[in-house]
């Protein structure tokens, strides 16, 4: 197992945000991000090694004060642009101007379909604009014929488990977004730290996919849907109920073509290691020499693909051919739930 190219690299430009969410990937609140002249070497240096997408991401990465020039610096060199967002700190107008720069998909996250479900989960209650702007994001889009896909995540947690799966169908229709995705929490960042209060069962969620599934067959709509459920589920669903929904989001390891940069000037190969373990504390500033090569990056991720390679199912490729009672596609994944048979850490990737 290594990195053959990077195709794609996801940057969580800085460590500021406008809201408190409780969920929050990143327990930290902070004013650090990545200026725009210390990015640029480090992806052209990448460019050379296959980069084709940049992922901008953080906590809030539009409340960086130079977003407008890094997405037109990206796109000048032909790089596509993807952007996560809270979708509540630029006010439409900014947000339009940001639009207009061809970025290919803006994901908003919005956790509720109500403004109370949305404010005990993000902290402040942003829920009317947010939907505001995905509306007018659409509206935009499909007005200009911008190349942007519109996405809404939605992270399922014990404060909006019991939502009712046919008013979030509804809702993304209503914004007229191109795709809807609903995923389980995942027990990292501040997640971690009140999981007794966020965690669900795997019945829950089970419940949650198979009404969600049974809404979504009972209506045509025009947005993609994707389900982050294990295989098990994913092959449940999809013969009991003779619907063909889209694979799973994780059927993957991106470790293999995917850097990941934080705002605190380190590199991994994968963004759980950044939360939950160290790799070495390999400072990003190598990335920005130009004698720097792949094989020199692979030595520097040597202990995290042999850990991998080691307890990955080496025949799994995706959910659609995967029968087994339990997801082992990701061991890095099976250490954060307990409850999941999984491999113990290596000491070189341990905190």
């Amino acid at each position: 197992m290594k990195i053959n190219k990077v195709r794609v690299v996801r940057w969580d430009i800085t460590q500021n945000c406008n809201l408190n969410c409780i969920h929050c990937l990143h327990p930290q609140q902070g004013d650090t991000y990545i200026p725009l002249q210390q990015m640029t070497p480090i992806l052209n240096n990448l460019k050379k090694m296959g980069l084709k997408q940049v992922n901008l991401s953080g906590r809030e990465p539009t409340t960086h004060p130079q977003i407008l020039e890094i997405i037109e610096w990206c796109k000048k060199e032909a790089l596509e642009i993807t952007l996560n967002t809270n979708g509540s700190f630029l006010p439409i107008t900014e947000f339009r101007k940001l639009l207009n720069l061809n970025l290919n998909s803006v994901t908003f996250s919005l956790d509720g379909v109500d403004g109370n479900t949305y404010q005990r989960i993000r902290g402040k209650n942003y829920f009317e604009s947010v939907k505001n702007t995905i509306k007018e994001s659409t509206h935009l889009v499909k007005e200009n014929g911008l190349p942007t896909t519109i996405c809404i995540n939605f992270t399922l947690n014990s404060l909006n488990i019991n939502t009712d799966p046919s008013s979030l169908l509804a809702l993304a229709q209503d914004l007229n977004i191109q795709r809807l995705e609903i995923n389980p929490l995942m027990k990292i960042g501040r997640a971690y730290q009140h999981w007794d209060v966020l965690s669900v069962t795997d019945k829950q969620l089970f419940h949650f996919w198979e009404r969600t599934i049974i809404s979504w067959k009972d209506h045509n709509y025009n947005y993609q849907l994707l389900l982050g459920c294990r295989a098990q589920e994913y092959h449940c669903l999809k013969h009991k109920h003779a619907v063909s929904i889209i694979d799973p989001t994780f059927s993957h390891c991106n470790a293999t073509d995917t850097i990941y940069l934080d705002y605190h000037a380190k590199v991994s190969p994968c963004f759980l290691l950044s939360h939950i373990m160290h790799n070495e504390n390999i400072p990003w500033s190598f990335l920005a020499t130009p004698e720097t090569t792949l094989e020199q990056i692979n030595t520097k991720f040597k202990d995290f693909f042999i850990f991998v390679e080691k307890h990955q199912d080496n025949n799994c490729h995706d959910h659609r051919d995967c029968h087994k009672d339990h997801c082992e596609t990701c061991p890095i994944i099976e250490t954060l739930y307990p409850e999941i048979p999984s491999p113990s850490l290596p000491p070189s990737l341990l905190l």
